[in-house]
């Protein structure tokens, strides 16, 4: 039955995930001692575009704007992010600083290295139906792709 087949899913989908959360805390360890994970969370959205304007993040990030605005004062004086517009418009913009974006590739390469290790040790038609199956997730629970790995150079 349908029933049976979404609960076979989701206890393979657990399992996987645990393996996944393992990594990501992995991942983030270093960067967790210098910022919150919602922060993080904030500057890897930050991080997919140049600009964003202050009033487009709480929707993003799922915070209210509140939150959001005591998160951006905060990292702007950790250097993190910094401010466009802030004195002229009505609707500043936030974007990574130099510190920020470092900070992101960091965890970037540490995760995907860690991922890479768990790839190498399945066969490649595993590995295709792997990647096809969490591609295939990641849409349907309305995540960008792999706009963050794509848009964060990783190659240095």
């Amino acid at each position: 039955t349908q029933n049976d087949d979404v609960e076979e899913a989701l206890e393979s989908i657990a399992s996987a995930s645990a393996s996944l959360l393992v990594i990501v805390s992995r991942s983030l360890e270093s960067a967790l001692g210098a910022i919150s994970l919602p922060q993080f969370r904030l500057l890897v959205i930050l991080a997919r575009s140049r600009w964003t304007p202050i009033a487009q993040l709480a929707p993003l990030a799922g915070a209210s704007s509140q939150a959001i605005e005591e998160m951006i004062h905060s990292m702007e004086n950790d250097g993190w992010i910094s401010l466009a517009g802030a004195d002229t418009t009505s609707d500043p913009a936030v974007g990574v600083t130099v510190h920020g974006r470092q900070l992101v590739k960091h965890v970037t390469t540490r995760r995907r290295a860690d991922i890479a290790a768990v790839l190498e040790r399945m066969s490649e038609p595993d590995r295709r139906k792997v990647a096809d199956a969490f591609g295939r997730f990641a849409s349907a629970a309305g995540e960008p792709g792999t706009g963050e790995l794509q848009l964060i150079d990783t190659s240095s």
